[in-house]
């Protein structure tokens, strides 16, 4: 399954698995983050859904939103960048340019029901532990605080705010490279389509 990793990473932040327990191809190591994955199982087994993800790492912010509709349709969009991807076909544009085909990328839209719990292995140590109760935006929260820590990205803290509707709607996290927030809506109404 050939990958350009740095789309992977990108469309795999709107998979909260991932993006909770710092997932990389490598030996698992000492992990413990049952409860986050057990919430995250909930966002990864709605219809469709959207992830803002805000991030400033090493002094480098960047903004993008990924659209998934399974079971194989991912439309992410970056600051430079913008990729549809539908079943086998694949399109992407730069920097506000045309679309365009890109067959080397064909696949791309199995993202869109990929289990990064069951693809990738953690890499290093971490934890999930329960936070107790909070708010989102108004409305009560249950919380979970995770921590895991790898050779790559030294020690990642996140809080992750469960809402009562069992989806995890937003993430915090933090680590000495810097600081990245996700925002999970549109549950099971999100619609990708071929570019026009």
């Amino acid at each position: 399954m050939k990958r350009m990793y740095s789309i992977l990473s990108l469309a795999l932040a709107g998979s909260l698995a991932a993006a909770c327990s710092s997932l990389s191809p490598a030996v698992a190591g000492t992990f413990n983050m049952g409860p986050c994955l057990a919430i995250a199982r909930a966002n990864m087994g709605a219809k469709s859904y959207r992830s803002v993800m805000n991030t400033n790492y090493d002094g480098h912010p960047n903004v993008s939103t990924v659209d998934i509709q399974k079971p194989d349709r991912v439309h992410v969009t970056s600051l430079q960048s913008e990729m549809i991807a539908i079943g086998k076909q694949t399109w992407m544009k730069m920097n506000g340019g045309p679309w365009k085909s890109m067959p080397k990328l064909s696949g791309m839209g199995d993202l869109a029901s990929m289990d990064p719990a069951k693809e990738f292995k953690p890499e290093g140590t971490g934890s999930c532990v329960d936070g107790g109760t909070g708010t989102w935006k108004g409305q009560p929260a249950h919380l979970y605080k995770a921590t895991s820590t790898n050779p790559r990205f030294g020690t990642m803290k996140s809080t992750l705010y469960q809402l009562s509707d069992g989806y995890v709607h937003h993430m915090d996290a933090s680590s000495s490279h810097g600081t990245s927030s996700f925002d999970f809506t549109d549950f099971n109404s999100v619609s990708v389509s071929p570019p026009n």
